[in-house]
């Protein structure tokens, strides 16, 4: 899980994320209390080797930034 102090993970955002190879699962939707972790997410790395978690973070950040354009 990570957090995201200034990042608000909206839909359009998270959609934006996606088309660039990325899958990530906000924590908004797993919470039982909703309206409280719009800036976390749940990132599964369990089967990536190192270099393609290094491109996953790199994508991550390219679609963070783009989506804040």
């Amino acid at each position: 899980m990570v957090e995201f102090k200034a990042q608000h993970f909206s839909k359009e955002l998270l959609e934006e994320i996606e088309q660039f190879g990325v899958k990530i699962y906000p924590v908004e939707e797993h919470a039982i209390e909703k309206g409280k972790y719009p800036n976390q997410i749940i990132l599964g790395y369990g089967h990536l080797n190192n270099d393609e978690i290094e491109e996953g973070i790199t994508r991550l950040f390219q679609a963070i930034n783009k989506g804040n354009t």
